[in-house]
């Protein structure tokens, strides 16, 4: 079976409303963004584009690109529901073996990734 991209915003849709539901996700997320008015992540599949917003209030998801993230994350929608799902531990080695691509800060889509695994 085939991931779609409505697989993908699916699965983003319930990562946010499981962090804003989670007391441990939310402290986390306060400290990641710590010091900042908060992180955006975006992700690119196929030819759909999405952003996470994260600040100390609330995560929310929206559509489209977001003109300067944090990060972007650019791989096929199965690999990303894979990253997402805790199935595909994040590595630079990924990215060697031209799997995934992150333009921006590495360091942050690490830590959301280890959010998102805590969830």
């Amino acid at each position: 079976m085939e991931t779609t991209i409505d697989q993908v915003r699916k699965r983003l849709r319930l990562l946010v409303d499981l962090m804003n539901k989670n007391e441990k996700a939310k402290s986390r997320l306060i400290a990641w963004i710590d010091g900042y008015d908060g992180k955006i992540i975006e992700f690119q599949v196929d030819n759909s584009s999405f952003y996470m917003v994260f600040t100390k209030e609330n995560a929310r998801l929206e559509e489209g690109s977001y003109p300067s993230p944090d990060a972007v994350i650019v791989t096929e929608p199965k690999f990303l529901i894979d990253i997402l799902s805790g199935k595909v531990r994040l590595s630079s080695s990924l990215i060697a073996e031209d799997k995934l691509r992150v333009w921006g800060n590495f360091h942050e889509v690490v830590l959301f990734s280890k959010i998102v695994s805590s969830l």
